[in-house]
């Protein structure tokens, strides 16, 4: 007879799972939230009546454990930017459109921009706009500390520290914070500079990691171009500041112009070749080169498109990680494809133990099952068509299935829990709106809750620090699946004691 334990496990099982006839390898897909009117996870916590209208791109502390995020809602009479900071299923919104600015008095939050940042303290720094003020003055990066409170770390209009005469542009964006709680912030229209140079992206106020008509790439072959604009959602450092990521256009032939570094050396560059293809890197308007990804560890990944008809690639730390044709995972006969607009993957991210996860659109011969999610190339976490568990019963019950991935909204833990935004549909292939989901892959021991291989004082720390939380299933101590972090997790952990993964 099954246990009861295995029984239900199958029942949690995606229909992915199912098809790979085998004991799940991934937890229960649950929503964090969602903007599926009506339902209990689309209500914003702290503010009845009030419901998500949107998810955006979200972020996570270095070591995981933290992540923010900057929805809008349907407070207000035209819908409102919410400010949300998470701890696993613990979401605080720590600002509000329309709310008073607490760092200028006067003046009221108006919006707030989709990128923002949270460290391993807690620190956190988002770019926003208030109204109330003066206009010459009301775009803001502000920096939130525990017991400090709110702190302006560069406005519009004020003096810019690291260029004597410039001030602070008209946008303020691309806006991150590392450990040591400086803030990366990218300055458009920087008063005071030629308007060939007043693009620029800072660090700490104090420091210029590349400005437009200024700053040269490195591995130009001689070359001494400068760069001429950065391209959005590609400034990026790692934990530390040690590394940086910036994609954009250089001075000089536009077929040759485009290029992406990482600390200020060229790893890519538009019109030249990538080892292993025949054709050179091409840049068309829906691939503006590539998307670039920096995680907290200095890992990097890119991925873009060659001329010639059009061979798609995936880059990790300099070296070809996926391309078309690829396997999905080995000896699957299921393919790296491409989606309708011609790209290969949506997104790719990693954590701080060099692990990555990949999205792909594959050769799957059914429509509503080609978009997969893939760990280390060796297992598939999710796929479009797996439902969704939306008010977090441990049971597939909602009628939600997810039916697409947005780019790059996505994170991987070190104890291999995927944040991802997915949208949904019902079995009848109704719009049902986004999500904000969570994964995570199963341990090969139930007590290793760490993912490490073993169970330990590592592994009974984790329950301990979490005891009695309701958190997202397998996930920071729930050992048995439950969504609560009890004496049944702490028992699993006992169980394997000193025990390791084969």
């Amino acid at each position: 007879m099954l246990s009861f334990s295995l029984v239900a496990a199958v029942a949690a099982m995606s229909p992915a799972q199912v098809d790979r006839g085998a004991i799940p390898v991934t937890g229960t897909i649950e929503a964090i939230f969602c903007e599926i009117p009506g339902a209990s996870t689309a209500q914003v916590p702290g503010y009845p009546g009030e419901e998500f209208g949107a998810v955006r791109r979200p972020y996570r502390s270095p070591d995981g454990k933290r992540w923010i995020m900057s929805p809008w809602g349907t407070g207000g009479l035209f819908g409102e930017d919410y400010l949300i900071v998470g701890d696993n299923l613990d979401m605080t919104v720590v600002l509000r459109e329309d709310d008073p600015a607490p760092w200028a008095p006067g003046e009221t939050v108006n919006t707030m921009d989709e990128q923002c940042g949270i460290n391993d303290s807690g620190q956190y720094a988002f770019s926003v706009n208030t109204s109330g003020g003066d206009n010459l003055f009301d775009e803001y990066v502000i920096r939130w500390t525990s017991g400090v409170g709110h702190e302006v770390v560069a406005q519009e209009s004020t003096p810019l520290a690291a260029i004597p005469g410039a001030s602070w542009g008209l946008i303020l964006d691309e806006t991150h914070i590392l450990n040591d709680g400086r803030v990366g912030v990218r300055s458009i229209n920087t008063y005071g500079l030629p308007s060939n140079q007043n693009t620029l992206c800072a660090l700490g106020g104090t420091t210029i990691v590349a400005q437009e008509g200024v700053t040269i790439p490195f591995g130009q072959g001689g070359g001494m171009e400068t760069w001429e604009s950065f391209d959005f959602y590609s400034y990026q450092h790692d934990a530390t500041g040690a590394t940086s990521m910036v994609k954009g256009n250089m001075t000089g032939p536009t077929s040759f112009d485009h290029v992406c570094t990482v600390s200020n050396n060229i790893i890519v560059r538009e019109g030249f070749f990538v080892t292993g293809f025949p054709n050179p890197i091409t840049t068309t308007p829906s691939h503006q080169l590539g998307r670039n990804t920096l995680v907290s560890n200095g890992d990097w990944f890119f991925r873009g498109t060659t001329s010639g008809g059009g061979a798609d690639f995936l880059l990790r730390n300099g070296f070809t990680y996926y391309r078309d044709g690829d396997p999905i995972t080995p000896g699957s006969l299921e393919l790296v494809g491409s989606a309708p607009n011609g790209d290969a993957f949506f997104f790719h991210t990693g954590n701080n133990r060099s692990e990555s996860v990949v999205g792909i659109y594959s050769t799957h011969p059914d429509d509503d099952l080609d978009e997969v999610v893939v760990f280390e190339k060796d297992i598939v976490m999710l796929r479009s068509g797996d439902p969704v568990d939306i008010d977090r019963n441990g049971v597939y019950d909602d009628d939600a299935f997810i039916a697409e991935f947005p780019w790059d909204e996505a994170f991987l833990t070190d104890e291999r829990s995927l944040y991802v935004n997915v949208i949904l549909r019902n079995a009848a292939g109704d719009d049902l709106g986004d999500a904000f989901i969570h994964v995570a892959l199963l341990p090969c021991l139930p007590g290793d809750l760490n993912r490490d291989g073993m169970v330990n004082f590592d592994d009974l720390n984790i329950v301990l620090e979490n005891w009695g939380r309701v958190v997202l299933r397998s996930s920071l101590g729930d050992a048995d699946n439950s969504g609560t972090v009890d004496f049944d997790d702490l028992n699993l952990v006992l169980t394997g004691w000193g025990m390791g993964c084969l």
